[in-house]
């Protein structure tokens, strides 16, 4: 490489440096604001609260009170039934539903399979004091009824609540019977609305709350926690940052204040779900669709840096409104999800709640790789070794197209001097220059993009991995040599506040070693956008999965064997393409077919 192309790899590597450490100041900067604001609020809810001495003086005096006592008091609202907070448990071999009595719904979901920090189960919906499937007038409501549990079951609980209007509301959660992957994770609530008064009740607009979703792990991508929702056959996906006021990079000019909520109105919900990187809680209306979304961002004092918040999302879905009549029942089923994001299970969920996974527009290869992985992985039970292995097989089958391809690199570097020379002859005529060398190729039977094809090819499995590791669970907690965990960055140590990731590093050295071993191809300007490669790939996968590093790794080293077993073979000898003769035009005035000869008949 010349003076040239290092200057640019080192602007390149310097500004991936910088880059990461504006993001650190920047995410410093906001945890301070986040801190300034939490003592704010906590100063003005102290000086809100009322003097005790101030209470006792405004306090009425007993002849004050013999006075009005001839005063007719006004009449107090219906009290509405109370009952003390208590809670059952639900569970099988993989879940286990803390139902509590508060709002009639779920007040947390463990995992039994699945470990968090520390050992302890992944709870999910941890984050809100709103139980899931809880139903309220508003969509943060500030205070819920009690239910009276009439009925608990191993696999059920039926709980009962009377309102003002003398609605009567049984609740019913259970555990459905295991007939296959969906039903590990799935809850039924089922809501019976009858009208025990004389006259007709009209709803107005109710909401089922989802629940919420924040990161397990404080290297998990926050942009996976996200509200999703399938509307019309669309899914719509409001991720975390969605909510915070928008800042031009570097320049710092704010053009968009925060949102404090989301709503989305219009019907035809077909489900509402919050996920974080690799879980989800999913609810499903039966036999009918949800009239709106809502959501809103929850900043969460977690992890070691109590002034660091980790944005989680809660929501809730709107419910038709109903009109029941006297002695009439309504009728109301959800199935709620609330598991791992395993691609099997959410297919058989139906609904097509699989897409909350968003894979995109490089589904069919994600699947493909994920199929793969999961399969060698059930042969040599690590996923490393999966992954290894996967990638020999991609690339045993890509081998025929790559050989072409080295076939083609080996020619162009042959062809590289008499190039040279043409450019040197047409260094002022760029345009005569390129005819020329499109010519140079075609005489010599070269094709300048048959070294790109392999390349062409191995971009969107990259990006099928790239895809399928960002929210298959499969890989957390799988862990290879020094990395302790596939689905997260290797951090092995951090240097002034930037993370020292290893795999990333090798992987950005293995490119360059393979750039450096391959025949050099087209002009020198092509040859210093190629370099920039392994730069571009670095930055991509720095912070990224591991497990994604680890395949682009085998995939280099895979690559560079070959390049040394075909690196002694001669080089290709220069022929030119032999040009079939033209062919001789007909004369003029003369047809090349043959004319049929009509036959006459006659009458005899």
């Amino acid at each position: 490489m010349d003076k040239k192309t290092w200057i640019v790899i080192a602007i390149c590597v310097l500004g991936i440096i910088g880059l990461e450490v504006y993001n650190q100041n920047t995410f410093r900067k906001a945890q301070i604001e986040y801190a300034k604001q939490q003592a704010a609020q906590k100063a003005a809810e102290e000086a809100a609260r009322p003097d005790p001495a101030t209470v006792a003086e405004a306090s009425p005096s007993p002849n004050a009170a013999l006075a009005t006592e001839s005063t007719p008091a006004p009449t107090p609202p219906p009290i509405e039934q109370q009952f003390a907070l208590e809670s059952r448990v639900l569970q099988n071999d993989l879940l286990r539903a803390n139902v509590t009595n508060r709002g009639g719904g779920i007040s947390g979901i463990s995992l039994k399979k699945h470990e968090a920090e520390g050992g302890e189960p992944v709870t999910l919906d941890r984050d809100t004091e709103i139980p899931v499937a809880a139903i309220s007038e508003s969509p943060n409501p500030q205070d819920l009824p009690n239910f009276e549990i009439v009925e608990s079951r191993n696999d059920s609980v039926h709980m009962r609540h009377i309102t003002a209007d003398k609605i009567q509301i049984d609740r019913i959660i259970r555990l459905p019977a295991l007939e296959g992957l969906r039903d590990e994770y799935r809850l039924e609530i089922e809501t019976q609305m009858t009208n025990l008064g004389d006259q007709t009740y009209r709803s107005g607009l109710l909401y089922f709350h989802v629940g919420s979703a924040a990161p397990i792990h404080e290297k998990d991508l926050p942009i996976h926690t996200a509200l999703d929702f399938r509307q019309e056959g669309d899914v719509t996906q409001i991720d975390v940052n969605w909510f915070e006021p928008f800042k031009i990079p570097l320049l710092g000019f704010q053009t968009r204040e925060r949102r404090p909520s989301f709503k989305e109105e219009g019907g035809m919900m077909d489900w509402v779900g919050v996920k974080n990187q690799f879980f989800t809680t999913i609810a499903i209306p039966r036999e009918f669709k949800g009239e709106s979304v809502y959501g809103q961002q929850l900043r969460l004092e977690m992890g070691e840096d109590p002034n660091r918040p980790w944005l989680g999302i809660e929501s809730a879905m709107g419910l038709p409104s109903m009109t029941i009549a006297p002695g009439e029942t309504v009728d109301m089923t959800f199935d709620i999800y609330a598991g791992p994001k395993e691609y099997r299970r959410l297919k058989e969920l139906g609904s097509n709640t699989d897409e909350i996974m968003r894979m995109g527009w490089f589904k069919p290869i994600s699947l493909t790789l994920l199929w793969g992985m999961n399969s060698l992985n059930a042969l040599f039970h690590n996923y490393a070794i999966a992954i290894i292995v996967l990638t020999l097989i991609i690339k045993l089958a890509l081998y025929p197209v790559q050989n072409k391809a080295m076939k083609s690199m080996r020619k162009m570097s042959v062809l590289a001097p008499k190039m040279k020379e043409m450019r040197e002859k047409y260094k002022d005529d760029p345009v005569t220059a390129n005819q020329e060398t499109m010519k140079l190729y075609k005489d010599y039977g070269v094709n300048p993009f048959g070294s790109c094809l392999p390349m062409l090819l191995q971009i969107p499995i990259f990006f099928g991995f790239y895809t399928m590791l960002g929210s298959a669970v499969e890989l957390r907690n799988s862990g290879f040599l020094w990395v302790e965990d596939l689905s997260q960055p290797d951090t092995l140590m951090r240097i002034a506040g930037f993370p020292i990731n290893i795999l990333p590093i090798i992987m950005g050295g293995t490119m360059v070693w393979q750039m450096a071993i391959s025949p050099k191809t087209g002009d020198v300007a092509q040859q210093r956008i190629m370099m920039l490669m392994p730069l571009m790939f670095l930055a991509f996968c720095y912070n990224y999965a591991s497990g994604l590093a680890l395949y682009w790794t085998t995939q280099n080293l895979f690559s560079i064997v070959q390049l040394y077993l075909t690196r002694n073979e001669p080089l290709p000898t220069l022929t030119k393409v032999q040009k079939k003769p033209a062919e001789p035009l007909p004369a003029s005035g003369t047809n090349s077919k043959k004319k049929k000869k009509k036959r006459v008949r006659t009458r005899p």
